[in-house]
């Protein structure tokens, strides 16, 4: 059996810690990407959405953030060059190949950071010292270190294949929507003479649905027969509210990610107080901080914290509604009617005035029978990461704490056909 103890992280890592910018150093167009804290961590990677034309600490490429504030002990990996703010360090293992056992090690021992954290001090924060001092399991023999990282490092490697396909294929079924009815690119087509047969085959469509285009646009523009509405006349919000909750179905701003990443398993959920319910295919939104773009496409029955909004089509489909939400120009005017400077909020009134284009009923829900196969792979993507989480989080502390060996673990069979199938 390997023999395993601790090392001090400062023992084996370098760890610089961030520093903040000037406020008009920072800004949300140009510059070297900023990271001020945990609230732009993703699953893995974070949401670049400010920048800084005067970086004063920086991470490169490769990087463990680490978050010194509370939360203390949550962590990004850095996927570019960028400078940390003040809630954020950067740890780099003086042996890079090790990178990513020091990465394990510190998910491993996460909990110890909770004196920390259930302080209640939104003060409360780890500082160089601590991090230096901190002790993470360890073992002589590298070979070990390098077996963990390889049996846990390709369940993460898979779940990361499994993410990229679900941002293709929603890019894919963004195009569509795009094109259809952003564009109306089917419209021009058939309003400037083009023969069917070239239209269907440019945008890839049978016949029966390029006759339900129109070929003229009224006089405002709007293709024939489509309708200009708002938010407020194709959806509604759940209103409805329990005090049962799960932690495999509980969603806050906390556990979703930023940039349309969806969202991880909640750590906690509240001890009391009531939630708002939510029901599969409904459309849950972060309305805290809008311009994080935080939005989930709901595979399951669940409940939220009241910080998260939660979408009920009326007379669009479940896929039509996500899509018309999922989108830059959406947030941008949440955050154009949003409250409050430091901490922004949308205002509920204002979000249901966002304009729609509402095209003809049947054009509607053919194009959600159109979309529904990309929706069915996410979603059988998303219960496949899932089983791919449980698993690794299952084998990290067996693993590190040297409780099962590394020699006598094999990997789940994962059938890696399915995984590229698009």
């Amino acid at each position: 059996m390997t023999k395993w103890e601790t090392v001090k992280l400062g023992d084996v890592c370098n760890i610089t810690m961030g520093t903040s910018p000037k406020g008009e150093d920072i800004n949300t167009i140009n510059g070297i990407p900023f990271f001020q804290g945990s609230a732009e961590f993703g699953n893995r990677y974070p949401a670049v959405a400010k920048f800084t034309t005067n970086p004063i600490r920086l991470a490169k490429k490769g990087d463990i953030l680490f978050s010194v504030r509370a939360p203390v002990g949550d962590l990004n990996i850095a996927n570019i060059d960028c400078c940390i703010g003040r809630g954020l360090c950067a740890i780099r293992s003086i042996d890079f190949l090790l990178q990513r056992f020091v990465e394990y090690a510190l998910l491993f021992t996460k909990n110890k950071w909770s004196a920390i954290n259930d302080s209640g001090s939104v003060f409360g924060c780890a500082k160089r010292n601590d991090l230096l001092n901190f002790e993470i399991p360890w073992t002589k023999d590298v070979s070990v270190l390098k077996r963990v990282v390889g049996i846990l490092g390709a369940l993460d490697d898979k779940i990361e294949v499994l993410r990229e396909q679900n941002k293709t294929l929603e890019q894919m079924a963004q195009a569509v929507f795009q094109s259809w009815f952003v564009d109306f690119d089917i419209v021009r087509a058939k309003a400037a003479g083009l023969p069917a047969a070239d239209v269907c085959k440019k945008y890839h469509i049978t016949p029966d649905i390029y006759d339900l285009f129109p070929s003229t646009f009224s006089a405002d523009n709007l293709p024939l027969g489509w309708e200009k509405k708002k938010l407020g006349d194709v959806c509604r919000y759940s209103k409805e509210k329990t005090d049962q909750t799960s932690i495999e179905t509980y969603i806050s701003t906390d556990n979703m990610n930023p940039n349309y990443g969806g969202i991880e398993t909640a750590s906690s959920v509240p001890d009391n107080g009531q939630s708002t319910c939510y029901k599969r295919g409904n459309i849950l939104i972060s309305n805290i901080r809008p311009y994080f773009k935080k939005i989930w496409y709901a595979d399951k029955d669940g409940s939220c914290s009241n910080d998260v909004l939660v979408f009920i089509p009326a007379d669009f489909g479940n896929n039509m509604l996500y899509l018309l939400l999922a989108r830059d120009c959406f947030f941008d005017f949440v955050m154009s009617g949003a409250n409050g400077a430091k901490m922004p909020r949308g205002d509920k009134k204002h979000i249901m005035t966002y304009p729609v284009i509402v095209p003809k009923k049947d054009l509607s829900l053919l194009f959600e029978a159109f979309i529904t196969p990309f929706f069915e792979k996410i979603i059988e993507n998303s219960k496949q990461i899932r089983t791919l989480e449980q698993t690794r989080d299952t084998l990290l502390p067996q693993l590190i704490s040297g409780k099962l060996d590394v020699e006598n673990v094999s990997l789940p069979s994962v059938n890696d056909e399915d995984i590229l199938k698009i």
